[in-house]
């Protein structure tokens, strides 16, 4: 195999082209066809060696291998990324909840003041005074045009809550059914 390992304890990472293999044992990677040319790590390597190039191991322990673009490879989003944005859209879609309710509230405090108006407005055409009337005609009509624009925003972030529910719920079935062990699929959470 070309390669002198004495720690039979230790797990190692193969590179292959764009791919890394790993964990595995002693073992394991005896079973691997392993070249000259492909990349191998272990805790205590500082970067991925060329298995051709290993000769005197300078331990430096470290508990992660470093990224493999070292090496040529392009990061992929993995499983946790995925898990990741699964919960930012859970974040997004209570945000957008948040604010379709706060937004129904203002228009209906809106609403509200809209409504005493209109009972101030009744009140100034008893009176007949036409400033007071066109002051309070002009108040009414720009308090609903705002009351109604609130109204619309907040129905519109209702709308796009409920799509990225849906979509969210899309994404928890899929992962559920690709999991190979649904009890490991919510370990994982």
């Amino acid at each position: 195999m070309g390669i002198k390992i004495n720690n039979y304890m230790r797990e190692y990472y193969l590179c292959v082209s764009d791919q890394w293999f790993g964990p595995m044992s002693i073992d394991k990677l005896r079973e691997f066809p392993v070249s000259k040319d492909m990349f191998i790590w272990w805790p205590g390597l500082s970067e991925w060696k060329r298995v051709g190039d290993l000769g005197d191991q300078n331990f430096i322990f470290q508990t992660i291998p470093p990224p493999v673009d070292k090496v040529g490879r392009k990061n992929e989003p993995s499983d946790n990324f995925k898990r990741d944005v699964v919960r930012d859209l859970d974040d997004l879609v209570e945000s957008y909840q948040g604010l379709s309710s706060f937004l129904l509230y203002v228009s209906a405090a809106v609403f509200l003041v809209l409504l005493f108006f209109v009972f101030g407005y009744s009140i100034m055409l008893l009176i007949r005074d036409q400033n007071n009337v066109f002051v309070f005609s002009v108040s009414l009509s720009v308090l609903f045009v705002i009351s109604a624009f609130i109204y619309y925003v907040s129905f519109s972030y209702r709308k796009k809550s409920a799509a990225l529910r849906r979509n969210l719920i899309k994404l928890r079935i899929r992962d559920i059914i690709n999991a190979n062990d649904i009890d490991e699929f919510y370990d994982d959470k």
